[in-house]
């Protein structure tokens, strides 16, 4: 699979589209490694926000396993962005991957809007995987997702 850094939504598209997996632009966030050298934190999430301490709480996805009333599984998936989600701050797409970074689906959102999804749960997926946010102002936000979030049945 062929990584691509994801700039532009142009981009992001056409990366999802053809099935590429997703890389962030973001600056080293202020890390560095062993030897002193910055280290890209490609990620961000609610216990490491790296340079957007500030934006933490509007990106921290939420997940939960969901049954429906057939008994086929979902991770349902949403970012909260609860003060300041509009037509200039939103999230262009989600995608669920897996330890290694291998994109299993993912979903595009039109500017503005609400960024929530249900991934089923097929064969292939095997726990834990990550569900990966893209924000068009804040970069990649990740959550893991273990297969033991609670979350609604029989719906």
């Amino acid at each position: 699979m062929r990584h691509v850094r994801i700039c532009r939504p142009f981009f992001l598209a056409a990366a999802l589209a053809f099935g590429v997996s997703l890389l962030s632009c973001s600056d080293t966030g202020g890390k560095l490694d062993d030897e002193g050298k910055s280290k890209v934190q490609k990620y961000f999430s609610a216990d490491e926000p790296g340079k957007w301490p500030d934006q933490a709480v509007d990106h921290d996805i939420k997940v939960s396993i969901i049954v429906d009333g057939k008994g086929k599984k979902g991770i349902e998936v949403s970012v909260p962005f609860t003060s300041a989600m509009n037509e200039q701050h939103y999230v262009e797409a989600m995608a669920l991957t897996d330890e290694k970074g291998k994109q299993l689906a993912a979903v595009r959102f039109k500017r503005g809007e609400k960024a929530n999804t249900i991934f089923p749960v097929t064969d292939k997926i095997r726990f834990p995987v990550y569900v990966v946010a893209k924000c068009n102002m804040h970069d990649m936000w990740r959550k893991k997702v273990t297969g033991e979030e609670k979350g609604k049945e029989g719906e």
